[in-house]
Parts: C-alpha cells; structure tokens; sequence
C-alpha cells in the first residue's frame, strides 16, 4: 500500500504539476499515517498525524526554490546517494533537499526525542515526482 493513496498522487499531480511541485514521499514512520494535503501559494503540504496522538504532526513539503541549498543546515545526511541537509529554526526541525528547482523537505515542531533528524532525513530523501 502507497505512504500516499494512489487517488491522492494524482489530484497532487494534476493540481501541482504545473507549478513543479507535485512530489510524495515514498518512506515514512510508523505510526504517522496520511492524513491530508493542501497546495497553498505554491507550497505542497502533506500531512502525516501519529495515529495515537492526531495532533502529534510530520509534514513533507515542496516548493520552488533558488539559492544555496544548504543554507541554514546545521549538518547533513547521506541516503542512499542523496544528500540531505537538516537545521532547526523557530521551533521547527527540518530535513531537506533540493532537486530540479524544487525544495523537497520534512518537518515537525516535535523535539528530537519524540522524532528524530534521522528520520526527518528519510522521508526528505525520499520524495519524488508524482
């Protein structure tokens, strides 16, 4: 069974798309489980809540993106051949990547001993074009 339900991929397909950004990931964490998506002024946001705890949120997120990409990293990671950069800021923890112009991250404002970089980094690494 798809992370993201394969009905879903595909509205995120036809409505991102044409904006670059239509990326799901393909690895998550259990027992953070689909929840939602939303396209909002060019970000694509997909919602992962912890089954015990609904308000216990990841999020993977992409969005059009020029710069350096490792700007604000406090250190990297290395998944299966992709780099992935991780920093923290205002609370949030961020894992991320850049890839064709997109910036493909997770996130969550939990603290590391509820959710650790490590797997922030997995599911950033593991998003791709739907």
């Amino acid at each position: 069974m798809a992370l993201v339900p394969v009905p879903v991929q595909h509205a995120i397909h036809a409505r991102a798309a044409a904006s670059h950004v239509a990326y799901v990931p393909a690895r998550g964490a259990p027992p953070y489980r689909y929840r939602d998506w939303k396209l909002q002024s060019g970000v694509l946001r997909i919602l992962f809540a912890n089954r015990n705890e609904p308000r216990k949120l990841v999020v993977f997120q992409a969005q059009r993106f020029q710069g350096v990409c490792r700007a604000g990293a406090t250190h990297s990671y290395q998944m299966a051949g992709v780099k992935v950069w991780y920093g923290e800021s205002g609370g949030r923890r961020q894992a991320w990547r850049c890839v064709n112009g997109a910036k493909v991250s997770a996130w969550t404002t939990l603290p590391e001993l509820r959710f650790a970089a490590v797997g922030l980094a997995r599911i950033a690494a593991s998003g791709h074009r739907v």
